[in-house]
């Protein structure tokens, strides 16, 4: 295995992507944190509701990378394990190209639907004008285009083992956002304004990545000259499949949003949004650790080398029972009265919804392990299907009940697709461990 992926450099290249990582949460946590009382103070709990509702919607956009930049990543960096660098900057260009070619017509198809149809019949949003709504959506549908972008240079991040510093390159992005945002608010700034500064930083953060990534590795750059059909090809299969699971994730975060807010309303939305919100900071933490050892994962298949990846997913299965046990006795028994405090009691207490969200994140806790090995080796996409039709069952069963139960007992559901996932992942990752994607 190279020097920047080898055994010896493990733990203090890990610690430095676990500091990273947590940084990043850090960055997640204050901004739950801190924009919902201020998002409350300035706009009150419908609007706020409806920029949750609208701020979902462009997520979609976002899948326009057909799973590219993911699988990207992961065989980049199993290149570069075993020196195929050249291989490595085909990967990477070809990406890029796929990306930005998908993406920009995905971002003119929603914009050429927005100005031939009204949504807002359909969304729940009743304060705006169409106008209004319209233009709200394609500023954030350019922000996730460019999202995208940056999507692709965090592979070089990873693929040359600079995978701590491209986390935090990212994460200060995101940090950025933040305080530009609430600075908007404060200045009375309204969704147009707060989506059109939105872009604007991703812009100017997508530009600093790239001259951080050039600076640190000069050989990996975007272009054209490398770019391969060919590779794109070899890359749309696992990319394809990678796509299920944004996918998925979007139905059970932003797309129950949406449901919530057709069945309960607007204010309802920012209730689930608020015990949602505290409940995965249980799946966050955890992901401090797993997403850290992605790269890991995928150097050592790279290399062959199946008993270093044993070892790590030994650790961190151990890591994330713990914390699941901790986790949910903690949120359990704050979480009503942090609620309270976080919102200055403007979300009243529900102990009945912060018990089904909690179970929720448990399970989700529980597989998290599995399912990164999984991605990181660009071998999901049997267990990707699985996944995508779990989530969509449950969503579908979530959007049925919604009608006529109340809105706890239905969240209750939402934790029938992650028992599943759970024995599903398991079951893919065994035959991985047996050696069968080992050769």
């Amino acid at each position: 295995m190279p020097q920047n992926y080898s055994r010896d450099s493990l733990k203090p290249r890990f610690l430095r992507s676990v500091g990273a990582m947590a940084y990043g949460q850090g960055v997640t946590i204050a901004t739950q944190l801190v924009s919902v009382p201020v998002f409350l103070h300035f706009w009150g709990t419908v609007t706020y509701g409806e920029w949750l509702v609208l701020s979902a919607l462009p997520v979609y956009i976002g899948m326009s990378d057909i799973g590219l930049a993911s699988v990207a990543a992961n065989d980049m960096t199993m290149r570069v394990a075993k020196g195929d660098t050249e291989g490595a900057l085909s990967v990477y260009q070809s990406a890029w190209a796929g990306i930005s070619v998908v993406s920009l017509l995905a971002l003119l198809a929603a914009v050429a639907g927005l100005l031939m149809f009204n949504v807002m019949p359909h969304i729940g949003v009743a304060a705006m004008s169409v106008t209004q709504v319209r233009e709200v959506l394609i500023l954030l549908g350019g922000a996730t285009v460019v999202a995208l972008q940056g999507s692709i240079v965090f592979a070089a991040f990873r693929a040359t083992g600079d995978n701590a510093l491209g986390i935090f390159v990212g994460n200060t992005q995101r940090l950025v956002e933040l305080v530009a945002t609430l600075a908007a608010l404060a200045l009375g700034g309204g969704m147009v304004a707060l989506a059109a500064i939105l872009l604007g930083v991703r812009c100017l953060g997508l530009v600093a990545s790239l001259a951080i990534a050039h600076a640190r590795a000069p050989w990996l750059m975007l272009g054209l000259a490398r770019a391969r059909l060919s590779v794109v090809l070899e890359l749309l299969r696992p990319g394809l499949a990678f796509l299920s699971f944004p996918l998925s994730l979007s139905l059970a975060l932003q797309g129950v949003v949406v449901i919530v807010a057709h069945f309960y309303g607007a204010a309802a939305v920012t209730v689930f949004s608020v015990y949602r919100t505290l409940s995965r900071l249980l799946v966050q933490g955890v992901g401090i650790f797993t997403h850290s050892a992605w790269p890991e994962f995928s150097a050592a298949f790279g290399s062959c080398d199946l008993p270093f990846a044993q070892r790590i997913r030994r650790r961190l299965g151990q890591i994330s029972m713990a914390a699941a046990a901790v986790g949910s006795i903690g949120l359990l028994t704050l979480g009503d009265w942090f609620v309270g405090v976080w919102t200055h009691h403007a979300v009243a207490p529900h102990p009945r919804l912060l018990l089904a969200l909690t179970a929720v994140a448990v399970v989700n806790v529980l597989w998290q392990t599995d399912w990164i090995l999984l991605m990181a080796i660009n071998r999901h996409q049997r267990f990707a299907l699985t996944y995508l039709a779990m989530t969509v069952a449950g969503f579908i069963l979530f959007a049925i009940l919604a009608a006529a139960l109340p809105l706890a007992t239905t969240a209750l559901i939402l934790l029938l697709p992650e028992i599943g996932l759970m024995v599903a992942v398991r079951r893919s990752v065994a035959k991985v461990v047996a050696g069968e994607a080992w050769t």
